[in-house]
């Protein structure tokens, strides 16, 4: 049995989720994304909002959207305890949510898929996380949340390129709505070769199994159940067949502390969500532009 010592921080733990409430039920959001946890501030109805958005909020100055939990995940609600002021990429907004609990720590390895019971057709979990009391949270898949509140914020015409056909790529997104939202954007710019996998230890499984065919790039998630993109990209490199194919981390985690994670794991080039295009131009560097 391997003893604890010899395991580094990393091994052990590669997230740290904050906890809340929302019903009876407790959520977790990746503690990079939450950038600041308040008291109610007074919020001012905006014209033409979505159901769910209840109006703006100012946070230190920023005028932001206030997403409403209890009205999203259509439960009632309780009494409102806290905003979490979340930051994904460029976009910042807030989620009006019941207590805020803890830190918990755990590994991606842990972090179960939800099943058709759990997600339901139209949830919006990403992921199910086994608590220390016996209990679960579930992860917010919040690439969703936008994509319901705004459907065109990830959407926009790709330019066709030809040569582009060429080069099968792999995709690794545990969202199956911005899996989906992928492909189709790949597809039109020229990448029609697009193999999709929803967590990293499936696709670390069929890439580095010998009957596999080689892929000219992979484009992963960060964060996902079973197992990370950083570590997925760790197994790629050992192994001979994927030790120079680019791997294109896409993801809305902050773009600085992911970029020197990615680089440790021989990540190629890192992409913030939600911008498609800035991941279209990465792939072509490495793709069209060396060759």
């Amino acid at each position: 049995m391997a003893l604890n010592i010899f395991q580094t921080e990393e091994q052990r733990y590669d997230q740290e989720l904050v906890l809340f409430k929302a019903g009876q039920s407790t959520y977790a959001l990746n503690v990079l994304k939450v950038k600041e946890i308040i008291r109610p501030v007074p919020v001012t109805e905006s014209p033409n909002r979505h159901s769910i958005v209840e109006g703006v909020i100012q946070v230190r100055g920023q005028v932001i959207p206030l997403i409403n939990l209890y009205r999203l995940l259509e439960i009632d609600e309780s009494e409102t305890v806290y905003f979490l002021v979340i930051e994904m990429g460029e976009q910042l907004f807030a989620l009006k949510t019941g207590p805020v609990s803890h830190v918990h720590r755990t590994h991606s390895s842990i972090i179960k898929q939800p099943d058709a019971v759990t997600k339901g057709k139209e949830a919006f979990v990403s992921g199910v996380i086994p608590l220390p009391d016996n209990g679960v949270a579930f992860s917010l898949d919040l690439e969703k949340v936008l994509h319901f509140i705004q459907p065109s914020h990830m959407q926009g015409a790709m330019a066709t390129d030809e040569r582009r056909r060429n080069y099968p790529l792999l995709l690794v997104e545990d969202s199956k709505t911005l899996r989906s939202l992928l492909v189709d954007a790949l597809r039109e710019a020229g990448y029609e070769d697009v193999t999709t996998f929803d967590n990293g230890r499936d696709a670390s499984r069929y890439l580095t199994d010998d009957a596999c065919p080689l892929y000219e790039a992979i484009v992963t998630d960060i964060e996902m159940p079973y197992m990370n993109g950083h570590e997925l990209t760790r197994h790629l490199r050992q192994d001979s067949r994927y030790q120079e194919t680019p791997v294109i981390a896409f993801s809305s985690l902050d773009k600085g502390l992911m970029e020197r994670r990615g680089e440790e794991a021989g990540v190629t080039e890192h992409v913030a969500k939600p911008d498609i295009h800035q991941l279209v131009d990465a792939l072509d560097r490495q793709l069209l532009e060396k060759k």
